[in-house]
């Protein structure tokens, strides 16, 4: 891998506004330390997935008790 692929980064937000406003916050950071966002996971040196499991607890709680 270049060294220029190696700082490319893909994000995939799933979940609330949380989730998104939390993205932000990590694609500014790495864009401050020199990465490049890319539209593709081929793309990308590092790819992120931001998920939400609170959610899915409190889905689960709901149907469980």
């Amino acid at each position: 891998m270049s060294d220029l692929a190696s700082k490319t980064f893909y994000l995939e937000t799933f979940g609330c506004q949380m989730n998104a406003h939390d993205s932000e916050k990590v694609v500014g950071t790495l864009l401050q330390q020199g990465y490049r966002q890319v539209p593709t996971v081929e793309e990308a040196g590092l790819v992120l997935y931001n998920t939400c499991s609170i959610a899915t607890r409190r889905s689960r709680r709901s149907l469980t008790g």
